[in-house]
């Protein structure tokens, strides 16, 4: 994969005059992004916050040089995903504490549109020196989170007060454990891509890429965290199944599988490899699919699933009985399939799915870029089975990642048809 300049159409009037502010934007927004990923969510929502204009800006640029043939289809399908989310929360208002709010969290869905025309302007300008760039903040991030949650989860050193409960043998990172292990998942990926499809690379990128994916590797094991690490053991094996690194990467995959048994196996992680292989995880699911029942078309709403969590205990009881008489962890569905199914009904997830499904179709026009755009949705979505993926950090990482690869797949596509989306 290589980023190529590219000639846009000219501008002029209010989008010269703004061109290179927003895209500068756009890069410092990035930036913020990747560094706070591993760091802190707060540093996440001022990069969403910072995106927006440019989003806004470059969207309607291409709205007013292409009409709507410059809309992706991916896009249109995020579009759909969150009227869908708007529709369901809006005809089940009465029963939603602060319908506003649920509304609010398809944000991620329209960014996650709009995001690929200030990604494919920058896409247009790129260079060495912002790969170096990003790759520092996505390094001093890493390094950061890691120090921080190994000192946590060595010395239960915690100054800065971030972490209300032991370690429990996990890194933590500078969130928590989930956060840290999603990041380094979605980081692990795209780094190894990047790594691999990318060619040639100039000596230092070559070392921070090593560095960077080394230190991924660290925080996903040290976390603990049997979701994400499937999710990159299978995931990666994907994107190169066609590839001479294949057998490469199965035995370094191997070594890691080993190691997060051998982690997990220490009694002081809660309950070891085995926690949450329990009634609750099946309980929550079986509520997940009594809620689907209830409402299969439209779904309860946004992130309503774990507002009717007591309701659904008090109605339907446990499917199988706990010790405690109690459903723990009702926080979300813990499948992404069960939570936009109760949420947003059957019309939801078929657009989800559909979307999944327009992604993969993005990059069909480069054998190498369709691997590594494959690898990345099966990574979120295997680790979806067993987690919700979409709450801010892991939202604005996979929108963001999923419209850079629209971006790049229409600068470098021959075949424009894959993305014009309707006439």
């Amino acid at each position: 994969m290589t980023l190529q300049p590219t000639t846009l159409p000219c501008t002029t009037g209010f989008f010269s005059r703004y061109y290179n502010t927003f895209e500068r934007i756009t890069l410092v927004s990035l930036a913020i992004l990747v560094f706070g990923l591993f760091v802190s969510t707060a540093l996440c929502s001022l990069a969403f916050a910072l995106l927006i204009p440019p989003c806004l800006f470059f969207s309607w640029k291409d709205l007013q040089s292409h009409k709507f043939k410059s809309i992706a289809m991916p896009s249109w399908f995020l579009v759909g995903l969150a009227c869908a989310g708007i529709l369901a929360t809006s005809l089940n208002h009465a029963d939603i504490n602060g319908p506003f709010e649920a509304v609010f969290k398809t944000k991620y869905f329209v960014y996650g549109a709009l995001a690929v025309a200030p990604l494919k302007a920058l896409f247009n300008n790129w260079s060495d020196s912002r790969t170096r760039t990003m790759l520092l903040c996505l390094v001093v991030g890493l390094a950061i989170s890691n120090t921080y949650g190994l000192l946590h989860l060595a010395f239960g050193l915690d100054p800065l007060g971030i972490h209300n409960v032991p370690a429990y043998g996990r890194n933590y990172g500078a969130t928590d454990c989930m956060r840290h292990a999603h990041s380094c998942l979605y980081a692990l990926v795209v780094l190894t891509g990047y790594y691999y499809i990318k060619s040639p690379i100039s000596k230092s990128i070559k070392g921070l890429l090593i560095f960077a994916i080394i230190l991924t590797i660290i925080g996903l094991i040290s976390s603990g965290t049997r979701g994400a690490t499937g999710a990159a053991l299978i995931s990666v094996p994907i994107m190169f199944w066609k590839h001479k690194h294949f057998f490469r990467t199965a035995f370094v995959g191997g070594i890691l599988a080993v190691a997060l048994i051998i982690l997990c196996a220490r009694t002081e992680m809660a309950t070891g490899l085995f926690r949450s292989i329990g009634p609750e995880r099946a309980n929550i699911w079986m509520l997940a699919i009594k809620a689907i029942e209830e409402k299969p078309l439209l779904g309860h709403g946004v992130r309503q699933f774990e507002a009717q969590g007591k309701r659904l205990v008090a109605t339907h009881g446990q499917w199988i009985e706990t010790p405690s008489g109690k459903v723990v962890g009702l926080a979300h569905a813990h499948n992404i399939v069960l939570q936009f199914w109760a949420d947003t009904g059957i019309i939801g997830l078929s657009i989800f799915i559909g979307w999944l499904w327009a992604m993969w179709r993005a990059a069909r026009f480069n054998e190498l870029f369709s691997a590594l755009n494959l690898s990345f949705i099966f990574a979120f979505c295997s680790a979806g089975m067993f987690q919700y993926v979409f709450d801010t950090q892991g939202a604005l990482c996979i929108m963001t990642v999923t419209a850079a690869f629209v971006a790049q797949a229409q600068l470098e596509s021959n075949d424009k048809s894959d993305f014009a989306g309707a006439e």
